[in-house]
C-alpha cells in the first residue's frame, strides 16, 4: 500500500545518503553496501527492471548507479563499475531532455575506467565525447570553465601515457596556462591519475 512505498522511499533515500557519508570517509565497501542496498530498494518501490528504469524515476536510479559505481570504481573493481556507468547512460540518453552535464560527467568516468584499464585510446574518445557536450553548456566561458579544463587535462594525460608526449605537452600547457590565470585548485582532483580527493558519491 502506500504507506509500504513511502517506508521503501525513506529506506532507499537514507541508504543512499549513509552511502555518501561512508564514500567521504573513504570506506568504500560500506558505501557499496549502502548503495546496493538503497538501489534494490528503489527497485522494488516502483517494481522496476531494465526495461522500465528508463521511464519511471530514472534521474534517481541514474544518481544510484553513478554513485555505486564510483565506490566500485574506488575498489578497483573496474568491470562492474563499468556496467553501472553504462547502464547510468542507457538512462541518461533515453531522457527526451538530456541533462548534457550528467551525460558529460557519465562519459568521463566511463573514461577514467577505461584509463585505469590501460585503453588510453577508448578513455579518450569518451573524455573528448565530454569535452564537446561540455563545451556546448559552457559557451561563453572561452575554454576557462574548471570542468572544461579537467577533461583536457585528462585528455592530455591519456597522450602522455601513450608517449606522445608532444601532443600531451602543448594541451598541458595550455590548460596550466588559464589555470593559473583562474587561481584554480589542483586539476589532478577526479582525474584518472589517482588523485580522487573531490570525487564523492552525491
Amino acid at each position: 500500500d502506500d504507506d509500504d512505498l513511502e517506508i521503501w522511499d525513506f529506506a532507499a533515500r537514507a541508504n543512499n545518503s549513509v552511502g555518501n557519508i561512508r564514500f567521504k570517509a573513504k570506506s568504500f565497501q560500506e558505501a557499496i553496501a549502502h548503495y546496493e542496498a538503497a538501489l534494490e530498494l528503489r527497485k522494488q518501490n516502483h517494481n522496476l527492471n531494465d526495461k522500465a528504469e528508463n521511464i519511471l524515476d530514472g534521474e534517481e536510479i541514474t544518481g544510484l548507479c553513478t554513485n555505486l559505481g564510483k565506490a566500485y570504481f574506488q575498489q578497483r573493481q573496474l568491470q562492474k563499475a563499468m556496467m553501472l556507468f553504462e547502464r547510468a547512460n542507457r538512462i541518461l540518453m533515453a531522457e527526451p531532455h538530456k541533462n548534457e552535464l550528467s551525460v558529460a560527467e557519465n562519459w568521463i568516468q566511463m573514461g577514467n575506467v577505461r584509463f585505469r584499464q590501460k585503453e588510453y585510446d577508448e578513455a579518450r574518445e569518451l573524455y573528448n565525447d565530454a569535452l564537446q557536450m561540455q563545451r556546448k553548456v559552457f559557451l561563453h566561458h572561452d575554454e576557462t570553465h574548471s570542468i572544461i579544463l579537467r577533461t583536457r587535462h585528462d585528455i592530455a594525460l591519456t597522450y602522455f601515457k601513450e608517449r606522445q608526449y608532444e601532443k600531451g605537452l602543448d594541451i598541458m600547457k595550455d590548460v596550466l596556462e588559464k589555470k593559473k590565470k583562474r587561481g584554480d585548485c589542483d586539476l589532478c582532483e577526479g582525474s584518472p591519475c589517482g588523485c580522487f580527493t573531490s570525487d564523492e558519491g552525491k
